[in-house]
């Protein structure tokens, strides 16, 4: 069995390497060959051509721009300011009454039945206003210093020293007379109070009171008297 395995190696060791013998026998007959019928060889007469590749020309320059002439700088027109407006100083005048109507346009339309003539309304006259009047108080007619006199002075009143002041008020009437008397303040003894309003009723005469219109109404009077003993 170990002779014929080495007979057999023995065998394709052979044969492999007339395979690459053979095969390197190829490649130079390939060679050769294609180096002597591959080779090409022109005629002495035949002209040779030759390809001479161009460079591009360069392109065109750029039209110039047509020249543009410089325009000449202008002044700048002046500056003419606006007119001022106009002011005005006065203030408005502002009606704030209410419009009235004219009374001579008002009718009366509730007092008719409807369809009978309108009535127009015509305006009364405005009453002339009537002057104020003062009014004016009573005052004297005739001398009150002759109201009560010494006279009236009793002997039985100076001997039992009967003195004092009297103060009355008087109320006058339309005519000018005494129509009462008060006394407001007390002599103390009421002989001397009594017969200085007796005395005065009599006696008085006044101007009577007056009113805003004129007219002679009830007034009043007050004053005083000093009974003392004459000497």
């Amino acid at each position: 069995m170990m002779a014929f395995a080495d007979h057999a190696t023995q065998t394709n060791r052979k044969t492999a390497v007339a395979g690459v013998t053979a095969i390197h026998a190829i490649i130079g007959v390939v060679l050769v060959t294609g180096l002597a019928g591959g080779a090409f060889m022109p005629d002495e007469d035949t002209p040779l051509k030759t390809t001479v590749f161009k460079t591009p020309p360069p392109p065109p320059p750029p039209e110039p721009d047509e020249a543009v002439e410089p325009q000449k700088p202008t002044a700048p027109l002046p500056y003419v300011p606006p007119p001022p407006m106009p002011i005005n100083n006065s203030e408005p005048t502002i009606n704030t009454a209410p419009e009235l109507p004219d009374l001579a346009d008002i009718v009366i339309r509730d007092a008719f039945p409807e369809g009978d003539p309108v009535v127009p309304v015509t305006p009364q006259p405005t009453p002339k206003p009537v002057p104020t009047f003062s009014p004016i108080a009573a005052k004297p007619s005739n001398d009150p210093g002759r109201w009560i006199t010494e006279s009236d002075y009793r002997t039985s009143w100076i001997n039992r020293g009967m003195t004092g002041i009297a103060s009355f008020k008087v109320t006058v009437g339309t005519t000018g007379k005494v129509q009462n008397c008060q006394i407001v303040a007390s002599t103390g003894h009421s002989a001397l109070d009594n017969a200085t309003c007796k005395l005065v009723s009599q006696r008085a005469r006044f101007d009577a009171a007056r009113d805003s219109s004129g007219n002679k109404v009830s007034g009043s009077y007050r004053t005083s008297v000093k009974w003392e003993v004459p000497r």
